[in-house]
């Protein structure tokens, strides 16, 4: 058995998983009985490996904005050190402009299965902070619509 089959219903706040068959005849059969009901495919992932990975992330700010309750100013860098979640996992580089946030972040995702050490986070901030800066330029001219 590689596959089981799930029958749902409902949708938002009342979505629930009503069974689930490891045979897909019967899967339909109890699906058709229940009003609003679909099955659904699912394969296993108990031959996945999961690690924790850990990422760099750098944003620089073209206008001030706000993150939380912290104000950030035009020009200013964010640097944050941090675990992927599960669904981000095994990403690549990623470069994401944001026009309405006026942002650009970088992220890269980092060797290190263990927290870093703070003298490891202070060296990737330096690091990342050189290539930010070195594209502070091109973000300016995306704003600008130049670029």
């Amino acid at each position: 058995m590689d596959k089981v089959y799930i029958v749902t219903s409902g949708s938002y706040s009342d979505y629930e998983i009503n069974a689930v068959f490891a045979d897909k005849g019967k899967a339909q059969k109890y699906a058709e009985l229940k009003e609003g009901a679909e099955v659904q495919e699912w394969g296993f992932s108990d031959e996945k490996v999961f690690v924790k990975q850990f990422r760099v992330r750098c944003t620089y700010h073209t206008k001030d904005t706000m993150i939380g309750i912290c104000p950030i100013h035009k020009g200013g860098f964010v640097f944050d050190v941090s675990a992927y979640d599960i669904d981000e996992m095994n990403r690549n580089e990623e470069t994401i402009y944001n026009r309405l946030y006026g942002s650009l972040s970088l992220v890269r995702p980092l060797p290190d299965t263990e927290e870093p050490s703070q003298d490891r986070k202070n060296d990737l901030d330096r690091k990342y902070l050189k290539v930010c800066q070195d594209m502070a330029a091109e973000i300016e001219a995306r704003e600008k619509g130049i670029g």
